[in-house]
């Protein structure tokens, strides 16, 4: 009848029994919230907890409850309870508790469930580390080694054209000695480290 191909009011729905639930077991208190809503729903955004749960990994998490897409009046299992509270802690905080949310955005919601479905990375948000900071520590350490260096050399790059003659008096230049020598050493300790780990390799394959 209203021509809703997205599902919405079964999402709503969804988010609806799931934050009563949620309520009525004292995991969570609208008031409490550090991020406040949007018109009707002042508290806390509420569009952030049925997108939440639209990922499979965070219903899995809550041990979410439906039948043929439609979820139970009471969705979320009694051991479950906890698990699903701290998913509104990461999203919204507790100010009660001086708890800081820990997911700054909704685009990140995605990555919640990502974090979520592993218990270390589940565990650090606990910890009350930013879910950003969280997913990077958990990237390949070469993609991030590539991507950094990749910035630091575009960094250098840009700095080295502000060194020019009549522009740096002497003094000026002589102050950033030390801090140029401080960046060299360090760069020349990663190719050092990665030139060791390479030779490394290369003597295990001799062997």
């Amino acid at each position: 009848m209203l021509g809703d191909k997205n599902a919405t009011i079964p999402r709503m729905l969804a988010g609806y029994r799931f934050v009563n639930q949620l309520i009525s077991t004292g995991r969570f208190r609208p008031d409490q919230s550090q991020r406040k809503g949007r018109g009707s729903n002042p508290d806390y955004p509420f569009s952030w907890v049925y997108t939440a749960l639209d990922n499979p990994p965070v219903k899995e998490f809550v041990g979410f409850k439906e039948s043929g897409g439609v979820p139970s009046e009471k969705p979320i299992p009694e051991d479950k309870l906890d698990d699903a509270g701290w998913i509104m802690t990461f999203m919204f905080g507790d100010k009660n508790k001086g708890v800081a949310a820990i997911v700054d955005d909704s685009r990140e919601l995605g990555d919640l469930a990502k974090a979520v479905r592993d218990p270390v990375m589940c565990s650090r948000l606990k910890e009350g580390k930013k879910l950003r900071f969280v997913i990077e520590e958990s990237r390949p350490s070469a993609e991030r080694l590539q991507e950094g260096l990749q910035k630091v050399a575009d960094q250098l790059k840009d700095l080295s054209g502000l060194i020019v003659p009549g522009n740096l008096d002497p003094d000026a230049a002589l102050s950033l000695i030390d801090p140029a020598k401080n960046v060299s050493n360090h760069a020349k300790k990663v190719l050092s480290d990665l030139r060791a780990i390479v030779a490394g390799n290369n003597d295990e394959s001799e062997d």
